[in-house]
């Protein structure tokens, strides 16, 4: 039992001992690093356990002997994240503790941006060691396993190069500052040009100081555009340099100037520029440097409408200047002879030929209508033409000729439907002459008129016929027009200047039996007003001016009426003559004037209380129009001599242009009836009678009067 007992003893023991030495032998870490996206081993690894530190060798092993219980482990490598850990090392039978260690290289996601506007910079070029990457179009780009502390150098175009430095963050903004290069612009004489637009594709150069500019971000091989006023563009090529000049020239025109009409040079022409003044040479050029786009260029020539002209950036400049003078002889067309003192009319302007039928216009403006008037020939309106020099033939008159017309109302110019049937009806029978309201019965005008008064008071009668296409309807047809203008009866003028008009014992303005006011005949400005007016319709290119109402009023109070001065038989006489006067001085060179008076006029040697007579009128005007209406004379009135008129148009007509014509040489032209009154019917028979008397009588042509604008056609068939 002892023996038994004592072996189980020294078992145990043996087995202590065995188990003890088993403990004291050395236990060994092993293992291999690699790389977690590559699989391939890392050389050089630091990997430390407890405080032994050993490095991988080229495998990426490691092996640690000696270590005994629970270590910490660290593995780390330039480029990868560190990696920790803890290991047991212990145990009777394990003598190796392998390892296998897997790095995670490290990552860097960066962004390249400007430094001025903040905006990613694509194309930029990174570098570090042999990794090289460019960013992309919204800046970024990555790198892995680089090194702690590594040194990034980032180059892109237009942008100084820059560095950044790796601390292991995982993200990192670069900033690039903006390459600034300087443009220095210059003329040819090395002036600096602050003026100038620099610009390189979309981006334009601040600065211009001194000539200097400064482009940023520009990229070797840009175009580089230079541009001045004045002068002309430059384009360069950017090398790189931060610095670049560029000499612009200064921008050089040729001004050609030439006759419009002829294409010929014009030699001797003044240019004005600003302050400078430049004459074209005997090719007509003038060459001047310095131009700018929106110049303007004043031109002037003898013989020349003044031109002016803006400069848009040409090389060459033609500009053709229009002969404003024109000069021609005029002659008989039957028998070439020259026509002295003829009056040539361009608007309102009028100049005679000479003794030798010559004539020079100046400041002729463009699409001028010239009218060529001379006594005994027919009027001739033509266009100016495209020439200097112009000779015209004038058509001498029937000797016979006489005026047959009618009459055209203000009311009617409404429709033109009715006035081109009365100018056909004219055409197509022996009537050769229309009568027109161009100043009617109320004082409204019939066309657009530019003077101010007319203006002011609102004279116009807009939106009837225009009286141009009137006009030329009749010269078509060959029919002589005749402008219709009232005078001194004027509603529209007595309200817009009641200082001007007839007034009542009261005071209150005078209004008529029709419903008319008047202005004072006594006053000079009433006279100029109507006269300026009678210029304008000549201008129009009527053949002749009617005058009617230049009389005083005749209503019943007519003795009663206030004026600007005494009204006597001698101040109305000499007033209407004064007006009469004064309108055939300032109108008869221009047109063909007449007048219509009371039809008693030839019967009475008075001035009727209207300032009328033959003797004051008909000196002043090519014809003289009395108002034989039979109807209109009560019986007596004619000194008893032709009982019941209305009853006996022939006589009328026929006594009374008798009488007329013992009292004037002026050529008369009497007014008739064409229309009833008073209860008496007239019709073809009684027309003709008044026709038949004028002929018998020996006036000079007849105009028939109805205000409704209606004929009997048959009247004026040709015989």
């Amino acid at each position: 039992m002892k023996g038994i007992l004592f072996t189980l003893l020294a078992f145990l023991l043996l087995a202590a001992v065995m188990a003890w030495l088993l403990y004291l032998d050395e236990k060994v870490v092993l293992g291999i690093v690699t790389d977690e996206l590559s699989g391939l081993p890392l050389a050089g690894a630091v990997v430390t356990v407890g405080e032994t530190v050993q490095a991988t060798d080229d495998q990426g092993r490691f092996r640690f002997q000696g270590l005994k219980g629970e270590l910490s482990v660290s593995v780390q490598a330039e480029g990868y994240l560190e990696t920790r850990g803890r290991i047991e090392v212990g145990g009777l039978f394990a003598k190796e503790f392998p390892l296998e260690v897997i790095l995670r290289p490290n990552l860097l996601v960066g962004t390249v941006r400007d430094g001025e506007t903040g905006s990613p910079v694509p194309g930029a070029e990174i570098s570090t060691g042999r990794q090289i990457t460019c960013s992309d179009t919204q800046g970024s780009f990555t790198f892995r396993r680089l090194k702690r502390g590594a040194t990034l150098s980032i180059v892109a175009p237009g942008y100084e190069p820059g560095e950044a430095v790796f601390r292991g963050e995982e993200a990192q903004v670069i900033h690039l500052r903006p390459q600034i290069t300087a443009v220095e612009v210059k003329d040819e004489k090395g002036f600096p040009i602050g003026e100038a637009v620099v610009s390189a594709g979309e981006e334009v150069a601040e600065g211009g100081q001194e000539g200097v500019f400064f482009l940023r971000r520009l990229k070797e091989g840009a175009q580089i555009s230079v541009l001045a006023e004045g002068y002309y563009g430059a384009e360069v090529i950017y090398e790189g340099h931060s610095k670049l000049e560029v000499v612009l020239q200064r921008s050089r025109v040729v001004v050609a100037v030439y006759d419009l009409y002829t294409g010929q040079p014009l030699p001797g022409v003044l240019l004005s520029w600003g302050d400078d003044s430049f004459v074209t040479d005997v090719q007509g050029q003038s060459q001047i440097e310095g131009v700018k786009t929106g110049d303007r260029f004043q031109l002037q020539a003898d013989g020349y409408e003044r031109g002016e002209v803006i400069y848009s950036g040409e090389g060459i400049m033609e500009i053709a200047l229009r002969p404003d003078t024109l000069q021609g002889v005029v002659r008989d067309e039957n028998t070439g002879t020259p026509i002295p003192d003829v009056v040539v009319q361009v608007g309102e302007r009028v100049f005679h030929t000479d003794a030798n039928g010559g004539y020079y216009l100046t400041d002729l403006p463009a699409q001028a209508v010239m009218t060529f008037r001379a006594p005994g020939f027919k009027d001739l309106q033509v266009a100016a033409p495209h020439s200097a020099t112009f000779d015209v033939v004038l058509q001498p008159l029937e000797a016979t000729f006489e005026a047959k017309g009618i009459y055209i109302t203000f009311g009617l110019l409404a429709s033109e439907e009715k006035v081109r049937a009365l100018i056909d009806m004219v055409a197509r029978t022996e009537l050769n002459a229309i009568v027109v309201d161009i100043k009617g019965d109320w004082g409204r005008l019939a066309y657009h008129s530019e003077n101010p008064l007319a203006l002011e008071i609102g004279a116009e009668q807009k939106g009837w016929m225009e009286v141009q296409e009137l006009l030329r309807l009749c010269r078509e047809r060959g029919i002589y027009t005749i402008a219709r203008l009232v005078v001194f009866k004027d509603s529209v003028l007595a309200k817009g200047r009641p200082d001007w008009a007839v007034k009542r014992p009261d005071g209150a303005l005078f209004v008529d039996g029709k419903g008319s006011l008047w202005v004072d005949p006594f006053r000079e400005e009433v006279w100029e007003y109507n006269i300026a007016i009678a210029r304008e319709v000549a201008a129009l290119g009527f053949d002749e001016l009617q005058i009617d109402y230049m009389r005083f009023p005749s209503d019943g109070e007519a003795k009663t009426l206030l004026y600007s001065q005494p009204s006597t038989e001698e101040s109305r006489y000499r007033a209407i003559e004064g007006f009469m006067a004064r309108l055939q001085a300032e109108l008869a060179p221009l047109v063909f004037i007449s007048a219509d008076v009371f039809g008693l006029t030839p019967w009475v040697d008075h001035e009727a209380g209207i300032g009328q007579m033959i003797e004051n009128v008909a000196p002043y005007v090519d014809y003289f129009s009395p108002m034989l209406y039979p109807s209109l004379y009560t019986e007596g009135v004619l000194r008893f001599e032709i009982p019941d008129p209305a009853h006996h148009p022939y006589e009328v007509v026929y006594r009374s242009l008798l009488l007329a014509a013992q009292r004037t040489d002026t050529k008369i032209r009497p007014w008739l009836q064409h229309y009833s009154f008073h209860g008496v019917q007239y019709g073809l028979e009684e027309y003709r009678a008044q026709k038949r008397a004028a002929y018998d009588a020996g006036a000079d042509g007849w105009l028939f009067w109805n205000a409704s604008g209606i004929y009997e056609e048959a009247l004026f068939q040709n015989d």
